[in-house]
């Protein structure tokens, strides 16, 4: 997931990226519960590891492990 923030100014927007690896497993449980990609991730995501990357304005960027999918402010 890719999220920015456009401002129109100094070029440098604030973004963030969410990862979120999928194992075997992890797409076998995905298809096991029968429903679409999006609400079968809302019920098991949060679960997950994620890996993180957020890069506000005028810092330096961050990247961490969380979990679940997260989705930033975006334009």
């Amino acid at each position: 997931m890719f999220t920015e923030r456009i401002d129109w100014a100094d070029g440098e927007d604030p973004q963030d990226w969410t990862v979120l690896p999928i194992t075997a497993a992890g797409l076998a449980a995905l298809a096991a519960t029968g429903a679409a990609i999006e609400p079968a991730l809302i019920t098991l995501a949060p679960r997950w590891r994620s890996l993180r990357r957020e890069f506000p304005k005028g810092r330096r960027p961050r990247v961490h492990w969380d979990s679940g999918i997260s989705i930033g402010p975006h334009d």
